[in-house]
């Protein structure tokens, strides 16, 4: 048995070493989520549309996941982004 590589992700790839690669994608994950806590009436206010925006996205993000080739990939978030549609659907709908 080796050292363990600390640049190795879950599934053997090495991890980005860039410090300002897919950062934006963080940001609109944010972003996304701040649409879903106003659709439910709460901080920080932002007008209902952000929330079927939102809702969108987790669509978007949910059928990009389900369909990738990668297995180990769609294992890990395959349920998890259906499940954050789901609950995104019933702040929607419910909320």
């Amino acid at each position: 048995m080796g050292a363990v590589d600390p640049r190795r992700c879950a599934f053997g790839e090495v991890a980005d070493t860039e410090p300002h690669r897919g950062r934006n994608f963080d940001y609109f994950d944010g972003v996304s989520g701040c649409g879903n806590f106003s659709a439910a009436g709460l901080w920080p206010n932002w007008p209902r549309w952000t929330g079927w925006a939102a809702l969108g996205i987790a669509a978007l993000s949910t059928v990009l996941n389900l369909i990738t080739p990668s297995k180990a990939e769609r294992m890990l978030w395959g349920p998890v982004t259906v499940a954050m549609l789901v609950l995104a659907l019933v702040v929607m709908v419910w909320g």
